[in-house]
């Protein structure tokens, strides 16, 4: 039986799988390698293209951005910002946002693991259509910042949609398997180049193994190790991993940075107000409560943000958006990028983070590589390039793939597969995020911090804090924060049965493990 990877993505999902010493991205029924991460409903449940496809028409009942609720509580505050740009309702049920739609002529909830699951439900029969039988194992990315209930999230939503979830992985530690696989280790190797060797072995060498020729191209002196920097830019997650390549097998991810807030569908958001606040000026008249006309200002302006990633101007024109009144405009490049301009400079960030985590020089970085359907923006690949002094950004595996691609590998590695290309391969991942415990004054005191190789071992001895105390309670965290009450708790235990004695005798340990 077959295990399959998943890039469950917020704007987009894609399925593959290892079959015949490679990955096969499996195309839906459709006929397209990715699917509109869509849910909608009618009389009867409707997923990908079909749900987007008529979301215009039904808009309060087409669900998508689900990854912006997951694990999150109801009054988080970037839940009630988004709230604001959906058509569909999200209610409070016991401090959890849940999804209120009319299916079959009634009003009914869904969680957000529960839409989630109806996406890998899509998925997993693309790849059972495609293979002939039936898929219970799965690897699934998730941004590289969603912490421990986000990702238990994920994997309840596999559970409900029928899969066991082998591992959940990162979207760049997922690409990172990929490039591995894809190209050769050929920087530790040429390290020296000269007019004979681009003149002669480098054709040769292309002519072989079908790799373009940009790959030879370094000048770059290693020392059998290959600095890579992943940049994954996808509807609504910056991610930012820097990791190590040794001789070719070895991937060992230094450091990883980002943010849940920040994609695609931010950039989208932008063009909708903008065009919202231009047909208030021509005809005095405001579109923004009416959801039909919102939903399908939206569907143009994602569609003119496509358009304007290989062309400098995008034409709108929408007949009859709203009482009667045809729509027609247009949007530059340069508009564009003006409003949109802080958030792009905001993607930086992470990047800036990282190399300061990981204690290195920009110069040191040998490779870039940019995956997620939101680095196709010129300005983006632009100020990518521009910030590591005009080097070259790899984009040789297709963005909106690579990650499901990489997930394939690992679902084939954890299933036992034994082919040559796999067998070897030998990933190291870092923590995401901190984990310590609560100590006296609400301090959090963390035992493992981010970015530490796991798996790993950590103890440290702790006391108690009041005279003859006999039982502690201990609190687990996840965060970067210095209070426990910002960050994220994971869950407590009660140590009893601590011998009478003054506060600071007693020497407990605690280990993560």
């Amino acid at each position: 039986m077959s295990a399959v990877g998943i890039d469950l993505g917020t704007s987009y999902s894609c399925v593959g799988v290892w079959q015949n010493d490679k990955v096969e991205i499996i195309a839906n029924d459709q006929g397209n390698r990715t699917t509109p991460s869509y849910v909608a409903f009618t009389d009867k449940i409707l997923i990908g293209e079909a749900a987007k496809n008529q979301a215009v028409m039904n808009p309060h009942n087409t669900v998508f951005s689900v990854h912006r609720l997951i694990g999150r509580n109801f009054n988080d505050q970037d839940v009630q910002s988004d709230m604001k740009h959906w058509p569909f309702k999200v209610i409070n049920k016991n401090g959890k946002p849940v999804i209120n739609v009319e299916y079959k002529g009634k009003r009914k909830d869904f969680t957000p693991e529960e839409i989630l699951s109806m996406i890998l439900v899509k998925m997993k029969e693309t790849a059972e259509a495609f293979l002939g039988t039936q898929v219970r194992n799965a690897v699934i990315t998730v941004p590289t910042y969603f912490n421990n209930s986000q990702r238990q999230a994920i994997k309840d939503a596999g559970l409900i949609a029928s899969l066991d979830v082998l591992r959940i992985i990162t979207g760049p530690t997922a690409v990172a398997i990929t490039y591995s696989l894809n190209v050769p280790f050929y920087n530790s190797l040429f390290y020296e180049r000269s007019s004979i060797f681009d003149a002669f072995f480098i054709p040769m060498i292309v002519a072989i193994s079908g790799i373009p020729f940009e790959y030879y191209g370094s000048n770059e002196k290693t020392t059998g190790e290959l600095n890579i920097l992943v940049f994954d830019l996808g509807g609504s997650t910056c991610n930012v991993s820097f990791l190590t390549m040794i001789k070719e097998k070895i991937i060992e991810v230094k450091a990883v940075a980002g943010g849940t807030y920040l994609g695609g569908e931010d950039f989208d958001n932008r063009l909708v107000n903008h065009f919202v606040q231009e047909f208030k000026r021509k005809f005095n008249k405001d579109i923004s409560s009416n959801a039909r006309a919102v939903c399908r200002l939206r569907a143009a302006c994602e569609h003119a943000k496509r358009t304007l990633s290989t062309s400098t101007q995008a034409s709108i024109k929408i007949d009859s958006l709203y009482e009667g009144i045809n729509f027609c405009t247009s949007l530059t490049r340069t508009r564009f990028e003006e409003l949109n301009q802080d958030l792009f400079n905001s993607t930086m960030e992470p990047v800036k983070k990282i190399l300061r985590d990981s204690k290195i020089d920009k110069s040191q970085v040998h490779k870039i590589v940019l995956v997620g359907c939101s680095t196709y923006i010129p300005k983006i690949q632009k100020m990518v390039s521009e910030f590591f002094d005009g080097k070259k950004t790899d984009k040789s595996n297709n963005p909106s793939e690579a990650a499901a691609y990489g997930a394939a590998v690992q679902a084939a590695i954890l299933s036992g597969d034994t082919s040559e290309k796999t067998q070897d391969l030998l990933l190291l991942d870092v923590a995401p995020l901190s984990l310590g415990i609560e100590t006296a004054g609400g301090v959090m005191t963390p035992l493992i911090r981010r970015n530490t190789t796991v798996p790993t071992k950590k103890s440290e001895i702790f006391s108690t804090y009041l005279d003859d105390q006999s039982s502690i309670s201990i609190k687990i965290y996840e965060g970067e924060r210095t209070r426990t009450r910002d960050n994220n708790l994971l869950g407590t235990f009660n140590l009893t049965g601590i011998s009478p004695a003054p506060r600071g005798v007693p020497q407990i340990e605690v280990t993560f493990d």
